[in-house]
């Protein structure tokens, strides 16, 4: 018994996980560290021989290394700043910068803020919102304010693109996925299994989302 709840387990977690399937080109593979999930951060490098060697030596070149790296980041910061004042309706800058402040420098306030002038400019952008909820379910921990404003993405979403033939589908897949672990979370399994259904139509790892939904079903009737 307690090895089907192991199991049963794992493939939840493979579910939850890999619903988007395998990374399309590297601009999708950079995409996904920005989706919360467990992942190595861009900076946390696998650590080569010679890192062991100078740990053992009493040297720390995994931690300079970071130094450099956020270093880099701090000095990249005022140049994406001017480049939003300059093409504000590029939402990219926002949405970079503002993981940047947030995961490496520890500037939420100021990520939320820059998030923030980006939707001033671009009101009904989905992407600005999806990163802003990461923003309250990451680092505020307000799951309440995190599901209003991911409800608001999907809804914007659904008006620009939910009628496009060539529409991306890898955002609102995002915002889906996004809010199904929120709604399991806070233990409302309906919904997120109301979630699931929208994103099983358009997910390639259609197998892993019925195995997430029938999870959640298990959990509902227990």
């Amino acid at each position: 018994m307690a090895a089907e709840a192991q199991t049963g387990t794992e493939e939840h977690e493979d579910a939850s996980s890999d619903f988007l399937g395998q990374p399309k080109d590297w601009i999708d593979r950079f995409d996904r560290h920005f989706y919360p999930s467990r992942h190595r951060h861009l900076d946390e490098e696998e650590d080569s021989p010679e890192d062991h060697a100078g740990h053992r030596d009493g040297a720390s070149q995994p931690q300079e290394r970071r130094r450099n790296i956020q270093k880099v980041e701090r000095e990249l910061l005022p140049w994406l700043r001017l480049a939003a004042d300059l093409d504000p309706e590029r939402t990219e800058t926002y949405i970079v910068a503002s993981h940047w402040m947030r995961t490496r420098l520890g500037k939420v306030t100021e990520a939320e803020q820059f998030l923030r002038e980006g939707l001033q400019a671009n009101p009904e952008d989905s992407e600005l919102l999806f990163e802003l909820g990461k923003v309250y379910s990451e680092n505020r921990k307000n799951l309440p304010r995190a599901r209003n404003v991911w409800e608001l993405a999907l809804k914007k979403w659904q008006r620009k693109e939910g009628d496009k033939a060539d529409a991306s589908n890898f955002l609102y897949a995002q915002i889906l996925g996004s809010l199904a672990k929120l709604e399991e979370e806070d233990k409302r399994y309906p919904k997120a299994i109301e979630y699931l259904q929208l994103l099983k139509v358009v997910s390639p790892s259609k197998e892993n989302i019925q195995k997430w939904m029938d999870a959640l079903k298990r959990k509902e009737s227990s």
